[in-house]
């Protein structure tokens, strides 16, 4: 008697279960169907559960709403005009229901991406509506060198190279990624830092402190101030090739156009340069 009762409960606990995810299926179905009266969109739009909801009705099926939403987000690419806020709630789910879930974090990317750079509908700023939800891949999957490489030649695409260096940075640094990965970020470090881009803003990214964990762990190897030591030294280097001596300083850099500023680079770092030998040497101000 006891055994049927147990057996009993087990499938009346399974009929509910399977009653829960008919209902959380059926109502999302409506909300798809919702008639929007009196608002005209050029394409197709949609009503995506919040985050909090999709979470609290999942009833341990995480994995599998995750995988329906990545499903849903592959399909809904063709129909998203790059501004509404659909699309951006589906990868919002998909990270909060299974965070180490890495494919949608490269497509959310690349689609948005996209949007940025090519399509009339998006603009620069699209791609930073994402960067919340990519951070939460990065910190989740810190042996992922590829979500960071692809945000930051993201970033790059979208004219900001503040954010494109720190994103690159991340994934150049990563033990796994292969060889190109930091060639990339080292070309573009030293293409930005001698050319039209550099900023004081830019400069600040390469060695700043953030709250990021990642970054922590980038700035306790000092390995930023590794990398423009290196770029400056190159610089260095090719004064030396084409003028037959070493500079005595930045300024010499700049009055030679090799570099574009040094009132930046001074203001956030003490740099020397040894007038006989060519040694380059960078201290972050504060930190000496």
């Amino acid at each position: 008697m006891n055994y049927f009762n147990a057996n009993k409960y087990k499938l009346i606990l399974l009929i509910s279960f399977a009653f829960l995810l008919l209902s959380a299926a059926t109502i999302q179905k409506k909300y798809d169907n919702i008639v929007h009266p009196n608002i005209l969109f050029k394409t197709e739009t949609r009503y995506i559960l919040p985050t909090s909801v999709v979470l609290n009705f999942s009833f341990g099926f995480n994995n599998i709403m995750a995988d329906l939403y990545w499903v849903r987000a592959i399909q809904d690419f063709a129909i998203w005009d790059g501004t509404d806020p659909f699309y951006l709630q589906e990868y919002k789910n998909i990270a909060a229901l299974d965070p180490k879930f890495s494919y949608p974090y490269l497509l959310g990317i690349l689609t948005f991406t996209s949007r940025s750079v090519n399509d009339v509908n998006g603009n620069i700023s699209t791609l930073d509506t994402i960067e919340p939800t990519i951070k939460i891949g990065i910190e989740n999957l810190p042996d992922n060198w590829e979500i960071p490489f692809y945000m930051g030649t993201g970033f790059q695409l979208a004219k900001n190279p503040e954010k494109a260096l720190y994103y690159l940075k991340i994934a150049a640094t990563n033990p796994k990624a292969p060889e190109i990965v930091p060639s990339v970020y080292k070309s573009y470090l030293r293409n930005t830092l001698t050319g039209e881009a550099a900023s004081r803003a830019l400069v600040k990214t390469i060695y700043e402190t953030t709250e990021s964990e990642t970054t922590k762990k980038i700035l306790e190897k000092n390995v930023i101030i590794n990398d423009l030591v290196e770029v400056l030294q190159n610089v260095v280097n090719t004064h030396k090739s084409k003028y037959g001596y070493y500079p005595s300083s930045i300024d010499d850099l700049v009055a030679r156009k090799l570099i574009q500023s040094s009132v930046e680079l001074k203001s956030d770092f003490n740099i020397s340069i040894n007038r006989y030998t060519g040694e380059v040497k960078v201290v972050a101000k504060g930190v000496e």
